[in-house]
C-alpha cells in the first residue's frame, strides 16, 4: 500500500471524519473561489452586465458537470471497497474504467456545451442585453469540459484511497493560477468577459494534470497505466449502478435550479445579480456539508467492506454532528457580515439590499442539508444509490416546482423564490431519515445483493459445466472403475 493512501476502518473517528472532510472540503471551495473570483473581477472591473452573464451560465455548467461528478461518486465507492479489500485485479478494472469515464465523459461535454451554448442560454429566457456575453463565457468554459470531468473523477478516486490532501494541493496551485491569469487578462489586456473563462480553463488543466500524475506514480497495486485505460463491461455496469442515479440526482437538482434561474432571469438586472451573488456565497456553507456527506460515503464504504458495520453507523452519526456545527458557525457569520461579502461583489447599494435579504432568510435553515447529505451518501456508501436519488428527484424536482410557481404566484418578488429553499429542505430530510432508519440500508449492504447474484450466477454455471457429457475416452474410464471407488469419490 503507497504511504499516501490510507484506509477509514480504525483510530478514533471523528478525528477521522474531520481529518478527511477539511481537505475535502478546502479542495471544494477553491474550485469554487474560481467562479466566485470570476465574478468579483467581472463585477469590479468589467460590469453589472458581465456578472449577470457570468451567473445566467453558472447553473447550466453545475448541471451539466455534476452528471459526471456523479458518474464520479460510482467510482470513488466501487474503488473504495476494492482497495480496502485488497482485490488488485478488480482495483484496476475499477480504476481504469473511471479513467476512461474521465476522457470520453469530458469530451462530449466540451463539444456538446461548445456547440450547443446559445440554445441552453435561449432556453433559460438569459436577456437580450447579456446574451451575446454570456454566449461567449460559456463557450470558452466549455473548453475546460474535459479537464475539469478528469479532474472530478481522479480526485474522487484518489480520495477513495483514503487521501484527501492531495486534491486539496492540487486546487489551490489550481486556484492561485485562476486569479493570477484573471488579474493578467481583466485588469491589464481588458479582454472582457472572455478573460474569466480563459483563466478557469488553465487552471482546470493544471488541477486534472496533477491529479493524473499522481496516480501515474503509486505503487505497482494501485498506480493508473495509460495503456489500460478502457472500458471493462462488467465493472462499468456496477459503476452506473451507483453512478447514473447519483449522477441524476445532482443534475436535477441542479435542472430545478434552472428553472428557478428562469423566473429569477424574469426580474431586473439587479435581482440576477443579487441572485448571482448570493449562489456564490451560498457555496461557502453548502459545500462543508457537502464535505462531510462525502466523508460519510468514503467512510461508510470502507468500513462495510471491512465488515464494521456499528463504526460505519457511528460514523454516520459523528458527521452529522460536526455537520451541523460547520452550518451553524458558518451561516451565522455569513448572516452578521452578509453586507460586507455582497460588498466584495459590487458596490452597487441596490443589489447588496437585495442579497442581503435573501441570504438572511435562507441560511438558518440550512442544517436541515445536513440530513440530506448524511443519509443520502450513507446509502451510496452502502451500495444503495437508486432510493436516495428517488427521494431527492421528487422533492427537488417534483415539489420544488410546485412550491416555486404557488409562491411566485401568491407572494412574488426575490423572497418568494428564496422561500423555495428551506422548505424543499426541509422535507426532503425528513423523508431520507426515514429512509434510512426504516431500510436498515447500513446493515444491508447492497453489496451484498450484488455479490450474491454473482455467486449465484458463477454456482449455476457450474452446476451446467458438470451436467456436461464428457469424451467417449472419460466414459469407458468411468466404466472400468470398481463401483466401490465410485461410490467414495461420490
Amino acid at each position: 500500500m503507497s504511504k499516501s493512501t490510507k484506509e477509514l476502518t480504525s483510530g478514533t473517528i471523528w478525528k477521522q471524519v474531520v481529518g478527511f472532510a477539511l481537505p475535502l472540503l478546502a479542495a471544494s471551495l477553491v474550485q469554487l473561489l474560481y467562479n466566485f473570483v470570476n465574478q468579483v473581477f467581472a463585477g469590479q472591473f468589467i460590469g453589472t452586465n458581465a456578472s449577470a452573464a457570468i451567473a445566467a451560465s453558472a447553473l447550466l455548467l453545475a448541471c451539466l458537470v455534476n452528471f459526471f461528478n456523479g458518474l464520479g461518486v460510482g467510482a470513488s465507492v466501487i474503488v473504495s471497497r476494492h482497495f480496502v479489500q485488497d482485490s488488485h485485479d478488480d482495483y484496476s478494472k475499477a480504476l481504469h474504467t473511471a479513467a476512461a469515464i474521465a476522457v470520453f465523459g469530458g469530451i462530449a461535454l466540451m463539444v456538446v456545451g461548445i456547440v450547443l451554448a446559445p440554445v441552453f442560454l435561449t432556453w433559460l429566457q438569459t436577456p437580450a442585453e447579456i446574451f451575446d456575453d454570456a454566449v461567449l463565457y460559456l463557450r470558452i468554459f466549455f473548453v475546460s469540459g474535459l479537464p475539469m470531468v478528469a479532474y472530478n473523477l481522479l480526485a474522487g478516486v484518489i480520495r477513495a484511497l483514503g487521501n484527501s490532501k492531495s486534491p486539496m494541493v492540487y486546487q489551490i496551485i489550481g486556484g492561485f493560477v485562476n486569479v493570477a491569469i484573471n488579474i493578467l487578462l481583466v485588469t491589464v489586456l481588458r479582454i472582457g468577459v472572455a478573460g474569466p473563462a480563459i483563466a478557469t480553463v488553465f487552471a482546470q488543466g493544471i488541477c486534472a494534470v496533477l491529479a493524473f500524475r499522481y496516480l501515474l506514480k503509486l505503487d505497482d497495486h494501485h498506480r493508473l497505466r495509460p495503456k489500460l485505460i478502457r472500458f471493462d463491461s462488467a465493472m462499468l455496469k456496477t459503476i452506473l449502478k451507483i453512478g447514473v442515479p447519483a449522477g441524476v440526482q445532482m443534475m436535477s437538482i441542479t435542472l430545478s435550479n434552472l428553472v428557478i434561474q428562469s423566473q429569477i432571469n424574469l426580474l431586473t438586472v439587479n435581482d440576477i445579480a443579487a441572485f448571482a451573488y448570493y449562489f456564490q456565497l451560498e457555496n461557502f456553507i453548502y459545500n462543508p456539508i457537502v464535505a462531510v456527506g462525502q466523508t460519510v460515503m468514503v467512510f461508510v464504504s470502507h468500513n462495510l467492506a471491512a465488515d464494521q458495520v456499528d463504526r460505519a453507523r457511528r460514523g454516520i452519526r459523528v458527521s452529522i454532528g460536526i455537520g451541523i456545527f460547520a452550518a451553524v458557525l458558518v451561516g451565522a457569520v455569513m448572516w452578521v457580515f452578509a453586507p460586507q461579502f455582497f460588498g466584495l461583489f459590487t458596490g452597487d447599494a441596490a443589489v447588496v439590499a437585495i442579497g442581503v435579504s435573501i441570504l438572511r432568510f435562507t441560511f438558518p435553515f440550512y442544517s436541515f442539508y445536513v440530513f440530506i447529505e448524511a443519509f443520502s451518501n450513507a446509502a451510496r456508501g452502502a451500495g444503495r444509490s437508486w432510493q436516495p436519488m428517488a427521494i431527492i428527484l421528487s422533492v427537488m424536482c417534483g415539489l420544488r416546482l410546485v412550491v416555486l410557481f404557488v409562491f411566485v404566484g401568491v407572494i412574488g418578488g426575490v423572497i418568494a423564490i428564496a422561500a423555495v429553499y428551506p422548505v424543499t429542505w426541509a422535507v426532503a430530510a425528513i423523508l431520507l431519515a426515514i429512509y434510512y432508519f426504516a431500510s436498515r440500508c447500513i446493515e444491508k449492504s447492497g453489496f451484498d445483493e450484488k455479490e450474491q447474484e454473482i455467486q449465484a450466477e458463477e454456482l449455476a454455471e457450474m452446476n451446467l459445466d458438470s451436467l456436461s457429457v464428457p469424451p467417449e475416452e472419460e466414459w469407458a474410464e468411468v466404466q472400468d472403475e470398481p463401483r466401490e471407488e465410485l461410490q467414495e469419490e461420490r
